[in-house]
Order: structure tokens, then C-alpha cells, then sequence
């Protein structure tokens, strides 16, 4: 048939004629031979009316029995209501003066046995035999004007194709397939029920509602109705974020076998509560037959589609395996009128009908269910009635023979009367506005509850409903009773006590006892708290079944609900190139916020500490600084080289200085400021001390080899090499800003796992290590120099000081760089910065100065024992006592005693006549001077015999200078001369 189909639809335009009469000819000879013999048996029984116009019904009164028995076994009540409920919505209008006043509506109405064989077959008795260009209608209802039915969506849809070629319209009460949507196939079909792509989305807004996101699906092998509505309602389940981890179809051919392999299935995953059966009454009676033969009538909630959930009496017998289920029907509402006929009916109120005295012989309407749907089929009746009504009133427009009914309809008529159809608007059964929109009406389901009344029958009881208007689902929680094993569900039903309506009209009202809100869970796997930071993980084992993972603390959920779920984190390369730094919000881990910048600020404790030792440190440097000034003629201060001294007090003071400049905000003024003072501050310190050492070390090295005085030993010059020094580190520092980088301020995260973004100037690492280099190799300059100058006499102890600086300085700055380059943080790398800066400043005043200001204030200046080491004016001293000194450049002192120095005369009678570590002079004097130094000889000095020279020297005895630098002409110039004496270095 579906072949016929696809050449029909596909040469609708090309021999019109000669198409319907292959078709009906081989539908008719095929399907009649079929179904001839039952067709025989049951006598073409119908139930008809004599009226001005017909209308048609192909309702189902039977069903297939066991045996192969076709059409033998009388369906369920709610069967039987709609084909009644047919004729008593005729004859309604019939008596009515508002409808169709002049007009009679008869009816004929068929068993198309619930098969679609049939029904086709039916269908026939519509149409007409003697080709579209005479006439549409059949001769047995020439005046035909349409069809209500049929209520299975295959018989339907077969019945509807062949009808639309007549263009007699037909409106079904119960077809709800998707398939019937296409108005190029079936372009005179309409239905009073929503379609099944509306019913899948009720289930699934459902399933959403309650929260079951890990369901079973179990549908009909039927292409019309079963098949399209899996589709559908994967469709919907996948946009919903619904999985369907188990579907299985039920085929054809099922045997017994085959259902409880359906129910094995489904008690495989424990997990799964939820099952949702898309078939129809039959496969869903044997569905729930296996259930009880597998002990499994108390393990899952069943979601069913209006193919068996209308009325209980389509799972008759299997209640007890059903109960607890939740059903999605078309919403509709019972017929107080039509129930209270049905109460009365007999035989003689319907002598016309066939079936009438077996319906009454195997069934009792004394009791109408609220359950069996037959509003529709008055919807459907009153539809007919008012677009012909509507056509009579405006005068048949399009129909050349005009509103003539009497003769039979034509074509014309017809094509007329379905538009009025497509187009009419009125008030239904349940109060609702009710008109088509492309074939449909507006979607509304009810949600029903299967349970169990106090009188041991059951019953469908009305708990939610579901409309497309506004799209949501409203149900009362405290109404359903869940059939499942687990106590948490107990509920202890209704009473008849008072009366309450819920969710509409309905029969017999009830009020709530006891009932819980608990929902089951039908869930593979609870959802993660995304909004919190979990990322779905899918599971190896399940494809429905997930994981949470939790992102880690700098990460954020992304494509939340896809399959590329992920953890994002906030801040990745491109925002650190653009310094966008963020973090996830706490209240929502799906977006993410700026972080705002830190940096060192006054108030942290860290901060407090380095201020108040800068400002220690600054107020002992400035006292160091005014006493430099006061005592500036000082023997002492003088003797320490007062120039020196001044730039390395400069240094410390920038150093203290320095600091507050770190500890303040990072701004342009402050980072140019740090970086061109941090490493020149520590130059002005060890330019100076490396001048310092390298002197000394000069002086007493030059004095072993030579009696030449060495070069570039006067204050000014040691100033000029100690600037040469500094302006080296000067110029690294500009070459810094030129070449690598200007100053500028950035933002910089050290941690991207970490909350925390720092305000910091930008420095280039490579200016940053130059500067630390040029001024590491100062300090192990001095470092060197203090070593090879340890054994400098006792009364040269100023040496002793700087080595003892020095070395605690390279402690210093060995922590200072293993800290620095490691620390991750800005934060931490200014504290590292400013302590070595203090510490450094710090072991300065202590180690350099704090001697001086000693000797300052504390000793007097005539108990200084203070050595030269500028040959300018030294100072002599004797072992017997001391010389007059003269101004000169000092740098050595020893605070002890001095010995009165004797007179000249006696000095020089003592130094002819010393032995054994005296001075030996010669015998002959030349012009008035002394003779030369010639040599050492067993640990005395002799003077040479050459006359008139005047090379004069300074004789070192037993640590001691003597000279003759005094107003006493008798004593000898004398140039130094550095030796040896008794195993004393001096």
C-alpha cells in the first residue's frame, strides 16, 4: 500500500481518473478477497440513519479474537460510548433550531473491527464507482458529507488517503499519528485530538517535571503510530537532556517469550524506575501480563501514551500489573447528558443498531466511567454540523449547482464544505474554543493516575494536565499514588467525604486523607552542580550514566548540558597576554569574574615591619651623618677617608629610602624610582669599599717590591675610581630602559590556581640580573680583598671590620637570590627585596660605622694609636715614644696607649748602637744626611756606606714607625720601606 500511495501523491495532476480506478480496483479485488469470509459472517452489519445528509462513521465495535477468530470479540465499554455517542451527538443536532434548522443529518456508521484491513475496506461503501468526473459520493450515500473516524491511526490513515482523493472530508476522534500531518497526502483530513509529536512532548515536559532523566522506552513495531512516536519522543528526550538508555520494540510476531525478554531487559539497570510504553492496548496488555509472570508488577512507574491509557477497561485483567501508572491522553471530559442516556439505554431506543442486544448482553451501563473519552466524537459531529451550517447560511459560494442537497452532493460541494471545516470556530464539549490550525486542534492532555478504589476496582484518576498554550505541566503530587516496593510511597487513598474537583470535570469527586509528595527517583546518575563547579564525566561502563567532577578552583563549567561539558579555566594564555584576569563567581561556576589587583600595602603587618625599620634605619643613618659633619676634623674621621665615607653613608640612606618606594602602589613614578635606585644603592656602598681594599692592598703589596709610592691612592682618587664604579652601574640601568623595556605598570597572576592577581612594575629579568651581577662581583671583589689583607697588623684593624661586612653581605645576598628567583609571587619578591636592602644598610652601619662613632664618642683622641696609609704626612711613632703628627690621610687606628717619644740626640745615639732588632747605621755621614737603607741583615737593618745620597725612608721596628717628619732637623727624610722583622708581617 505504500506504493500505491507514493504513486498516487506523485501523479496526482497526470490522469486523475485513471489512477483511482487502478487503485480501487486492486484495493477493492486484494482486500475484499481478504476479508470476505468474516465480512460474510458478520452480514455487513452497520448502524445507519435516514437523513437529508449523511454522515459516515468508521468507529471499532470489535476485535480480533483468540484462534485466528476475526472480528468476534465486542470491545471495552469505551468502545462501545463512542460508537453510541456518534448517534446521540446526531440526533442532538438534529433537535436543535440553531443548527442545521432545515436541515436533517443522518449517519452510517461501520466496524472496521480496530484493523486497518478493514477499514479500508469500509471505506469503500463511501466513495464513488463511477470515476471523479461524475460524482464523489458513493450510490449508497449520495449525499455523504464526510466521515468521523477512524480511532486507530494505521486504519485512519489508510481510510483517509482513499477519501481525500473524493474530497470527502474526514475528521478522526482518536488518530493522533504524525504521519497523518502531510496535507499533500491526506488534504481532507482533520482530527479533534492533538497529534502525537504534542503527546511526545507532554510525556517528556513529564518526565522533565519530575525529574526522570534515565528512562526505558518500550514501543509498538506499528509505522503509523508506535514507530513515529519513538521517534518523536527521542527527539523531544534529546533536547529535553532526557536519556532513553533501553528501547525496545515489540514486534508483530511477539510471542509470550518475547514480553518477558522485554521485562529482562528492563531489570537490568536498577536504576531505571521510569518506563515509558508508546503502543497500543494489545502489546501494552501483554507488556503487563509479563511483568506479573516475572515478579516485577512493583518495580516501575509506567508512563503510557493514549493507545492503551485512555480507559482501564483497555487493560483489563492487567490492572493489578498496571497499577501506579501514569497516562497521557487527550484531554477531554465527561457527557452528563450522554452518561444519563446510557444509564437508560435498551433495545428498543436504538432498534436500528446491529449491535445493540450484544453490547447489552455482555455489559451494563448503570455505572459510567469517568474514564471513557467521547467528548471527541462530539466534537467531531458538531464540527460537520456547523461548517455545513455555516455554508448553507452563506450560500454555497463556489458550488455551481448551488445548496441543492437533495439530489446528491458533487464534488464541488464537497471542496466547498472542507474548507468551511478548515475555517470553522465554536465551543466544544469541555467549554474550550475549538477550531483547526493546518488539520489540528489546540493540544491539551490529561495526566491520569491508575489506582485502586476502596471497593477493590480501579480506576483512572485525573492528576495533572499539560497545554501547549502555555507550554508547562501542572500537576497535584499529593493525588498519585505510586505502586513500587519502597515504603517512602505508601499512601493511604481518598475518602468519599466531601467533594472536590480536580483538574476539571469529573464523575465522582474525592478528598485527600493521606498522601505523600515524594516522587521516585529514575536516575542514572544525579545531576552535578554545575552552578558549583561539577562537569559531567560520561561513565565507561553506561552511556546514560555520568560521573561528577569537580573543576578545579580556577575553572568554570562550559557548554553546560552538551556533550562538551567541560572545565574551562577562567584565565588562559590569551588573557594573561592581555592581562584579562578572572576567576569563576562563587555563586555561579559557569561565568567568570575579574579579580581585582593587590599589591603590598601600608597597612599589612609584613609592610608595617619594613617601614618602621626604614625609618630606624634612616634615623641612624642621618645620626651617623651629623656626626660625620660635626667631628669632620676628627683624626679619626679624617683618617678613614671622609669622602668614601660620605657616598657610602649616600647608599645606606637609599637604601632606607628604597623601601618606601616598594611598599607604596606600583604606579610610574615609583617603578622608575625602584629601578634606578635598587642596584645603584648598593653601589654607592661597595664601589667605595672595593676602592677602600684595593688601596690598602696596593699600599702594602707595592711596599715589599718597591720603595716607589703606588699610584692613585690619594683621597681624590679613590672618589673618582669609586664614581667610575658607580656610573658602570648607571649605565646598566639606562641600557635597561632603552634596550628591554620603558617602566610601565601590569597585572600579573604568579598562580593561575590561585585567587590572585598582583599590581607590579615590569621588569625585564635580563636588566634585573645584570644589576645583581655587576653588584655581586663588587662584593666578591671586596670579599677578595679582605681575605688576602686578614693578616694586616693589629693596629691596622679597620680591615678586620670591612672583611667581617663583607662576608656577612654575601650571606645576605646568597639568601636574597635563591629567595628572589624563586618566589612566585610580587608580593613576596618586594619583601625579599626590602630586607635585603635593610639587612644590607644594617650590617653597613654596624660592621663600617659603628667602630668610628665608637672611637668618636668613647675614646680620646690622645689615647688613639692611628696608622697612615697616605705617605702624604704620616705619623711616626717610636718604641720609646711618639711624634708630633701632621694632618694626613689616615685609615688605621688602635686604641692603646702611646710612649712619650725621646729627644732626637738620644734617638739617634739609640738607632747607631741598636743590635738585634735596632737600626745599624754607618760610620760616616754625608752632607748632614742619613745614608740610604741597604739592607737586613740577621734581623737588623744596616745602612749603606754611599755618601750623598738622600733618599730617605721610614724604618718599621717591632711594629712601630719611626720618622723623621718633625721640626727636629736632625731626623732623616725617609721613604717607606715595608719588610719582614722577626716573624712579624707588618
Amino acid at each position: 500500500m505504500a506504493v500505491l500511495r507514493t504513486n498516487v501523491s506523485t501523479k496526482r495532476g497526470v490522469n486523475r481518473d485513471f489512477v483511482s480506478w487502478w487503485m480501487l480496483s486492486l484495493a477493492g479485488c486484494l482486500l475484499m478477497a481478504c476479508v470476505h469470509s468474516s465480512h460474510i459472517r458478520r452480514g455487513r452489519e452497520f448502524y445507519a440513519q435516514a437523513g437529508e445528509v449523511t454522515l459516515g462513521g468508521l468507529l471499532s465495535v470489535h476485535v480480533n479474537g483468540g484462534s485466528g477468530a476475526f472480528c468476534s470479540v465486542l470491545r471495552e465499554s469505551g468502545a462501545i460510548q463512542r460508537m453510541l455517542s456518534m448517534a446521540y451527538a446526531v440526533n442532538e443536532v438534529n433537535s436543535r433550531d440553531d443548527l442545521l434548522p432545515n436541515v436533517t443529518l443522518g449517519f452510517a456508521i461501520y466496524d472496521d473491527c480496530s484493523t486497518e484491513t478493514m477499514a479500508l475496506v469500509e471505506t469503500l461503501n463511501f466513495i464513488s464507482t463511477e470515476g471523479l468526473d461524475n460524482r464523489c459520493t458513493g450510490t449508497s450515500y449520495p449525499n455523504l458529507i464526510g466521515v468521523v473516524g477512524a480511532e486507530n491511526s494505521g486504519s485512519t490513515r489508510m481510510a483517509a488517503e482513499l477519501l481525500g482523493l473524493f474530497h470527502l472530508p474526514i475528521i478522526s476522534h482518536f488518530a493522533t499519528s504524525d504521519v497523518l500531518n502531510d496535507m499533500s497526502l491526506f488534504p481532507t483530513f482533520f482530527r479533534t485530538v492533538p497529534p502525537d509529536r504534542l503527546q511526545a512532548k507532554a510525556i517528556i515536559d513529564i518526565l522533565v517535571y519530575f525529574e526522570w532523566t534515565y528512562v526505558s522506552l518500550v514501543y509498538s513495531d506499528d509505522t503509523s503510530y508506535g514507530i513515529e512516536g519513538m521517534r518523536k519522543l527521542q527527539k523531544e528526550a534529546e533536547d529535553a537532556a532526557v536519556q532513553i538508555c533501553f528501547a525496545e520494540i515489540i514486534s508483530v510476531t511477539a510471542l509470550g517469550t518475547d514480553y518477558d525478554d522485554v521485562i529482562r531487559q528492563l531489570r537490568r539497570d536498577r536504576n531505571v524506575k521510569v518506563v515509558v510504553m508508546f503502543s497500543n492496548f494489545f502489546d501494552a496488555n501483554q507488556v503487563f501480563a509479563a511483568a506479573k509472570r516475572n515478579n516485577a508488577t512493583e518495580e516501575f512507574v509506567w508512563v503510557g501514551s493514549d493507545g492503551w491509557g485512555v480507559s482501564v477497561e483497555e487493560i483489563k485483567g492487567q490492572e493489578d500489573a498496571a497499577l501506579g501508572a501514569l497516562t497521557v491522553v487527550p484531554y477531554s471530559c465527561p457527557v452528563e447528558r450522554f452518561a444519563n442516556y446510557l444509564k437508560t439505554l435498551t433495545v428498543d431506543k436504538e432498534p436500528n443498531n446491529p449491535w445493540i442486544g450484544e453490547i447489552l448482553g455482555n455489559m451494563s451501563f448503570s455505572v459510567v466511567r469517568n474514564d471513557n473519552v467521547v467528548s471527541p466524537v462530539f466534537n467531531a459531529v458538531n464540527m460537520f454540523a456547523h461548517a455545513l451550517d455555516d455554508m448553507l447560511r452563506a450560500g454555497c459560494p463556489g458550488v455551481p449547482t448551488g445548496c441543492n442537497i437533495t439530489g446528491g452532493l458533487t464534488c464541488d460541494f464537497l471542496k466547498t464544505l472542507t474548507e468551511h471545516i478548515r475555517n470553522v470556530s465554536f465551543v466544544g464539549e469541555c467549554g474550550f474554543e475549538l477550531k483547526f490550525h493546518h488539520g489540528e486542534v489546540v493540544g491539551r492532555y490529561a495526566l491520569q493516575n491508575l489506582q485502586r478504589r476502596a471497593d477493590g476496582t480501579y480506576e483512572y484518576v485525573r492528576v495533572g494536565m499539560w497545554d501547549i498554550d502555555d507550554d508547562d505541566v501542572s500537576v497535584n503530587r499529593s493525588l498519585i499514588y505510586w505502586n513500587l516496593k519502597d515504603e517512602r510511597y505508601n499512601w493511604t487513598g481518598y475518602s468519599e467525604e466531601d467533594t472536590t474537583e480536580i483538574f476539571g470535570p469529573v464523575s465522582r469527586t474525592r478528598t485527600i486523607v493521606s498522601a505523600l509528595e515524594q516522587t521516585p527517583e529514575s536516575i542514572c546518575s544525579h545531576p552535578c552542580d554545575y552552578v558549583a563547579g561539577y562537569v559531567t564525566v560520561p561513565s565507561k561502563d553506561s552511556a546514560c550514566c555520568w560521573t561528577c567532577s569537580e573543576c578545579r578552583s580556577n575553572e568554570i563549567v562550559t557548554n553546560v548540558g552538551m556533550p562538551t561539558e567541560t572545565c574551562t579555566a577562567c584565565t588562559g594564555e590569551e588573557s594573561i597576554e592581555i592581562q584579562n584576569f578572572t576567576w569563576p563567581d562563587p555563586e555561579d561556576r559557569t561565568r567568570c569574574l575579574p579579580i581585582p589587583a593587590t599589591h603590598l600595602n601600608w597597612h599589612d603587618g609584613i609592610a608595617i615591619l619594613l617601614v618602621v625599620l626604614a625609618c630606624l634605619g634612616l634615623a641612624l643613618t642621618m645620626a651617623t651623618l651629623v656626626t660625620f659633619t660635626i667631628n669632620n676634623e676628627h683624626k679619626l674621621i679624617k683618617a678613614c677617608n671622609r669622602e668614601l665615607s660620605y657616598i657610602i653613608i649616600l647608599g645606606v640612606m637609599l637604601e632606607f629610602v628604597v623601601v618606601f618606594c616598594f611598599v607604596a602602589e606600583p604606579t610610574p613614578g615609583t617603578c622608575t624610582t625602584t629601578r634606578l635606585l635598587f642596584g645603584l644603592n648598593f653601589t654607592l656602598i661597595y664601589a667605595p669599599l672595593v676602592t677602600k681594599t684595593n688601596q690598602v692592598y696596593r699600599i702594602f703589596r707595592s711596599g715589599r717590591r718597591s720603595v716607589k709610592r703606588p699610584k692613585f691612592i690619594s683621597s681624590q682618587a679613590q672618589v673618582v675610581i669609586a664614581c667610575v664604579l658607580m656610573v658602570v652601574q648607571v649605565i646598566l640601568t639606562c641600557m635597561g630602559f632603552i634596550l628591554v623595556s620603558p617602566t610601565s605598570v601590569k597585572k600579573d597572576m604568579p598562580v593561575l590556581t590561585e585567587k590572585l592577581v598582583e599590581l607590579q612594575c615590569e621588569q625585564h629579568v635580563y636588566e634585573l640580573v645584570a644589576t645583581l651581577v655587576y653588584n655581586v662581583l663588587l662584593v666578591l671583589v671586596c670579599t677578595y680583598y679582605a681575605i688576602i689583607t686578614r693578616n694586616l697588623p693589629d693596629n691596622y684593624n679597620e680591615s678586620r671590620f670591612i672583611s667581617f661586612q663583607v662576608y656577612t653581605t654575601l650571606v645576605i645576598w646568597l639568601a636574597f637570590v635563591a629567595t628572589f628567583f624563586t618566589a612566585k609571587s610580587a608580593r613576596y619578591r618586594t619583601v625579599y627585596s626590602c630586607m635585603a636592602m635593610i639587612l644590607n644598610a644594617f650590617t653597613t652601619l654596624i660592621c663600617y660605622f659603628s667602630p668610628k662613632l665608637y672611637g668618636v664618642y668613647f675614646v680620646n683622641q690622645s689615647d688613639m694609636n692611628v696608622q697612615g696609609t697616605s705617605m702624604r704626612n704620616p705619623t711616626v711613632t717610636t718604641p720609646e715614644g711618639t711624634v708630633p703628627e701632621r694632618p694626613g690621610s689616615i685609615t688605621g687606628v688602635n686604641f692603646s696607649p702611646a710612649v712619650t717619644r725621646p729627644q732626637a740626640a738620644s734617638f739617634s745615639a739609640a738607632m747607631e748602637h741598636a743590635q738585634d732588632g735596632q737600626v745599624q747605621k754607618s760610620d760616616a755621614m754625608a752632607n748632614g744626611t742619613e745614608n740610604d737603607i741597604k739592607k737586613v741583615v740577621n734581623g737588623t737593618i744596616d745602612l749603606d756606606e754611599v755618601e750623598g745620597t738622600d733618599n730617605d725612608a721610614t724604618i718599621i721596628v717591632n711594629g712601630t714607625c719611626t720618622t723623621d717628619d718633625s721640626p727636629d732637623p736632625s731626623y732623616v727624610k725617609s721613604r717607606v720601606v715595608i719588610k719582614e722583622m722577626e716573624g712579624t708581617q707588618v
